[in-house]
């Protein structure tokens, strides 16, 4: 499937939602740090977005130390930001809000 890259005006754009306002375009990705209460709150996160992740056919790069977690997301294929980025980044957002932070 092709997907179109947005231009940084585009995503500019975009990330002026109020629910991607934590998000920053930098160095070509989407990225984000998240910091929970435990190491528990912050796998919990991890695993639910990693079925996103499974379901969009969409898979993040992460890292991860105890109760943080970093992302960085891109369309590998379309070597840019696309709608599939920010679908999942609005999708993590959702899980996050589930939780306790």
């Amino acid at each position: 499937m092709t997907h179109s890259v947005l231009s940084p005006a585009e995503i500019a754009s975009r990330l002026t939602d109020s629910r991607l306002k934590d998000w920053q375009y930098q160095d070509g990705f989407l990225t984000k740090h998240f910091v929970f209460k435990n190491f528990q709150q912050a796998v919990g996160f991890w695993v639910q977005t990693a079925l996103v992740s499974e379901s969009l056919n969409h898979h993040a790069n992460w890292s991860g130390v105890y109760n943080r977690i970093s992302i960085q997301l891109q369309t590998h294929d379309a070597q840019g930001i696309t709608e599939l980025d920010l679908k999942w980044a609005l999708a993590a957002e959702k899980i996050l809000a589930s939780l306790v932070v």
